[in-house]
């Protein structure tokens, strides 16, 4: 099964004339009633660095989630980074909206994220008994725990880690700094996190909204061969070995990126890199299955009338374009899996419409028959603000969304504004030092899903050109800090 989930079967589409549509906003017909049985339990799922394809790895969740929910095959993140991503499934707000562009200061982590308002305090108003369960904002809890007395409002239950904690690390509890758990079975991460979490269900009677964030696949401490690789619950290690490598026509030093912005074409690669990223791609997929294990028995111990909806905060590329790790983006990264089971108001479906992570604030919304202006979120430049996303189960659809990103400490990936389209994504980068400044993408995904052939300097896509690269300065408004237009 894995094999075949992960095989290289990808096949190119057939060409279409150089069009696209102007409206970003259609309706469709699907709505969902949510009062039928009352309001209903509300768990959120949220991976780290999770792409799509690993779902073959996770087969409570296949079993539990796909085969009795409807999976969203085109769900992306428009700022593919943990913490700006994070912030937005808080929000529902894009982070042009939050100015959380980045993991670090100043523009980004935990010290950028206006926390006042959240989803959690909106349902904790309502009396829904709240619980916080994994990895926060980076900045939040590391090394040095320096915040694991503050507790974020709205919260009745915190227990959250520090990123990529698999074993020996602390928490902070409600206030209070637990540990160090250890290294032996029972102090795996993945398992303390699902415990504290059952322990929350069966405490009350009244509804409850959990946010269950984990730690897989991230990379932790651990190190192989020089490379930061996910932990695995020790009983997993080495699951996979023997699965066949991940070599796509775009992998590594195979791919032509001649015509790929600068920070991908000036970047060396080596038979190690080849190495690493297959020691990263197994052991993401074990720590998934770990995962995946305890939310087995996390999804058993829910009541029926729980909405569960599953996602990851990015995608991540395994060598795609010379590029290991997310920021980037090419569709492996911006691209998530989103899977939302209700029973009685969700269908087994697969639905095709573009859907984002600043979707879920607004469908939980709706879910609870709350106004979908309820304002979740504060502006950086301060104000409360309703979601900018949408109901999944309304009637409105996306036909385009800004695609974000900010340079920041890193400086690896220049700042760039762009937008994805069902068919084409766009993107310009901006960069002080760089002769990526100025530097545009344009793909037809349609007709080329793997990314080979940047249009972006042919004639032939003039039209559908000069369209998207309006519509990203429309919707990529405030730019990220620093970002400069000019031609």
């Amino acid at each position: 099964m894995l094999q075949r989930f992960l095989g290289m079967s990808r096949r190119r589409s057939r060409r279409a004339p150089l069009v696209i549509a102007a409206a970003l906003i259609v309706s469709s017909a699907w709505t969902v009633s949510a009062a039928a049985a009352g309001r209903p339990n509300i768990l959120v799922i949220v991976t780290d660095d999770q792409r799509v394809e690993t779902l073959a790895a996770m087969p409570h969740v296949r079993k539990e989630l796909r085969a009795e929910g409807t999976s969203f095959r085109n769900a992306f993140v428009p700022n593919s980074l943990c913490c700006p991503s994070r912030a937005s499934i808080l929000t529902g707000l894009h982070s042009h909206t939050t100015g959380v562009f980045d993991n670090v200061a100043p523009h980004g982590g935990f010290a950028a994220f206006d926390d006042r308002l959240s989803i959690a305090s909106v349902l904790d108003d309502e009396g829904y008994r709240t619980a916080f369960i994994g990895r926060y904002l980076n900045g939040y809890v590391g090394a040095t725990y320096d915040n694991w007395s503050y507790v974020p409002p709205g919260w009745d239950r915190w227990f959250a880690v520090p990123t990529g904690s698999y074993q020996g690390y602390s928490a902070a509890s409600d206030g209070s700094l637990v540990g160090p758990f250890g290294h032996g079975p029972r102090d795996y991460s993945a398992r303390v996190m699902t415990r504290t979490a059952r322990r929350f269900i069966d405490e009350g009677r009244r509804r409850f909204f959990m946010l269950f964030m984990a730690t897989a696949p991230h990379s932790g401490p651990e190190r192989i061969d020089g490379v930061k690789v996910a932990t695995p619950a020790q009983r997993d290690v080495g699951r996979f070995d023997g699965l066949p490598r991940w070599r796509p026509p775009t992998f590594g030093a195979a791919d032509d990126v001649s015509d790929m912005p600068a920070y991908l074409r000036l970047r060396r690669w080596s038979h190690q890199a080849d190495r690493r990223i297959d020691l990263i791609r197994q052991r993401q997929l074990e720590s998934l299955y770990s995962l995946d294990r305890q939310l087995g028995s996390l999804l058993r111990a829910v009541p029926r009338n729980t909405l569960v909806i599953f996602t990851s905060d990015n995608g991540f590329m395994w060598g795609e374009h010379r590029w290991r790790s997310k920021q980037v983006p090419y569709e492996e990264s911006i691209r998530v899996p989103l899977i939302v089971r209700w029973p009685g108001h969700v269908g087994r479906d697969v639905d095709p419409r573009l859907a984002l992570n600043i979707d879920i604030v607004p469908t939980i919304l709706g879910a609870v028959g709350l106004d979908p202006d309820t304002p979740t979120g504060i502006k950086s430049r301060g104000g409360r603000v309703p979601p900018e996303g949408l109901d999944l189960f309304g009637g409105r659809r996306r036909r385009a969304f800004v695609l974000e990103h900010l340079e920041g400490s890193g400086g690896a990936v220049p700042s760039y504004c762009g937008v994805r389209t069902k068919r084409w994504m766009y993107a310009r980068y901006s960069a002080a030092r760089s002769e990526d400044d100025g530097f545009e993408d344009l793909y037809d995904i349609r007709d080329d899903p793997l990314q080979r052939r940047n249009l972006a300097s042919l004639s032939a896509a003039d039209r559908a050109h000069e369209r998207l690269r309006s519509m990203a300065r429309e919707l990529c408004s405030p730019p990220p800090p620093g970002y400069d237009w000019r031609d």
